[in-house]
């Protein structure tokens, strides 16, 4: 850029290009260019390290005197929380425990000889009152040991269990028990025999071991591994209900009853 000249207060014009730069005269005003303030630099020290711990002039950038940032002061009614969002976060603090309604042991029996059963204890007073007089009337279909279960007729029903062809029996070893367990399965053994649910049958095709399952009452539940026996049976076709429809099913029904068969199992005799 050059300049247009420099005026004394003469009036004197000094165009003289080797006179460009020269220390100002008294009294001279610089009408030629304006003057704009500019972005102050600093150029720091080149880091070696980019730890600041092993770097003091890396740590010498920082100012911890200030804070970098300080937030408005804010009355207590700006820190309160909005009614939703306390809700959403007392719903989503709560823990969901599994539904277990608290029942009492009604006795249908005896002192001598009990027959307890449970009942639902937040069931109204008229309700249970007559859910008592509807469970005494009665009582004698309802079993509560192997002793009461007569079982069905074999006129009524037998299970036949089918088998294929080409598979043939299968005989397992005996498997190792504890000595305290093997006394709980023969006592289980015996009460099936003395109430009929089993039978000794000789040089049998087919031979499974017993799983004990313990109860927590420490009684055993007796199972038996029938799993080469499932194997050769031909697996049931029939579909199973669809469980949205059975939840229709229930609305506008105040009472959902239910029955589950002592000792189900048991329940019907196998075929000879």
């Amino acid at each position: 850029m050059v300049p247009k000249g420099i005026n004394n207060e003469d009036g004197d014009s000094d165009c003289d290009i080797d006179n460009w730069v020269r220390p100002r005269v008294p009294g001279e005003v610089i009408i030629n260019w304006s003057s704009e303030e500019i972005v102050q630099v600093t150029f720091l020290e080149e880091c070696t390290s980019p730890d600041p711990i092993d770097n003091d002039s890396a740590m010498a950038r920082f100012d911890f005197e200030n804070p970098i940032f300080q937030a408005k002061e804010e009355g207590d009614e700006d820190c309160e929380l909005p009614e939703e969002l306390t809700r959403l976060l007392k719903q989503e603090e709560r823990v969901i425990q599994p539904h277990q309604e608290s029942v009492e042991v009604i006795n249908l029996g005896t002192e001598d000889a009990k027959r307890e059963i449970k009942i639902g204890a937040a069931l109204e007073d008229n309700v249970k009152k007559g859910l008592i007089e509807l469970l005494q009337e009665y009582v004698d279909i309802f079993a509560c040991s192997y002793q009461d279960m007569p079982g069905l007729d074999t006129d009524i029903v037998v299970h036949h269990l089918p088998l294929k062809e080409d598979c043939p029996p299968v005989k397992k070893k005996l498997r190792r028990t504890r000595p305290e367990m093997a006394v709980k399965i023969k006592e289980e053994v015996q009460k099936q025999l003395d109430a009929g649910f089993l039978a000794v049958t000789n040089y049998p095709p087919w031979v499974a071991n017993i799983v004990p399952v313990p109860k927590k009452d420490g009684k055993v539940r007796m199972c038996v591994d029938y799993r080469d026996l499932n194997r050769a049976s031909p697996k049931d076709d029939f579909p199973l209900p669809h469980i949205d429809v059975l939840v229709d099913n229930t609305a506008q029904f105040s009472v959902f009853s239910f029955m589950d068969g002592f000792s189900g199992y048991n329940q019907i005799k196998m075929a000879p």
